[in-house]
């Protein structure tokens, strides 16, 4: 396959390629691999989300859209912090149950009881 190039981005891939002891075309094709490999992982990321996360996700945009529309934003600190939270809270509701080891066995010995 034939890709044509600006003659500025060629030169970069040269030099880049010069820096590093390979050619151009070896690498174009490691960074191709490694775009493919990460467009894939993205890919399959996304996957898993049911129709509910992209709902609630939705929801959550909506929310900070209509804040902003009043000219009230709010701060990033606490825009991270809620992002994190529902990501936290995804997460978490996707953690299969801990396995019990020993049948109970713990519970019936303690001390507490």
């Amino acid at each position: 396959m034939d890709v044509p190039l600006t003659p500025g981005l060629q030169e970069q891939l040269e030099q880049s390629a010069a820096k590093r002891g390979r050619s151009a075309d070896e690498l174009v094709q490691e960074a191709l691999v490694r775009y493919l490999e990460d467009e894939a992982r993205n890919y399959e990321s996304l996957e898993i989300w049911k129709e509910a996360d992209w709902l609630a996700a939705i929801d959550q945009v909506e929310v900070g859209f209509l804040a902003v529309e009043p000219g009230e934003p709010i701060d990033s600190v606490r825009t991270r912090r809620e992002i994190q939270e529902f990501k936290d809270s995804w997460r978490k509701q996707r953690q299969p149950a801990p396995k019990q080891r020993f049948g109970g066995l713990a519970q019936a010995m303690d001390p507490r009881r």
